[in-house]
């Protein structure tokens, strides 16, 4: 829950509170042979190629659609 006023940026007004979704997106991938120095070529390591916060004033439904809908993370 977050708090929300009538008036942005103001102390006016009665506090609203209000739902927030909020999701964690994150793109993973393999490098194989990131290890080559330490004597382990073959070794495939998991890497975090890009990660993302987001949160919506909707539904988790409505958070899914637009997720997918726009795939400018996975890119």
């Amino acid at each position: 829950m977050v708090p929300f006023r009538p008036t942005p940026k103001t102390s006016m007004g009665a506090i609203r509170w209000r739902e927030v979704e909020v999701g964690i997106l994150a793109r993973l991938g393999t490098e194989v042979g990131i290890l080559a120095r330490l004597g382990t070529p073959e070794k495939t390591v998991l890497q975090l190629l890009r990660r993302r916060l987001v949160a919506v004033l909707d539904t988790i439904d409505e958070f899914i659609s637009r997720e997918i809908a726009s795939h400018t993370w996975l890119h």
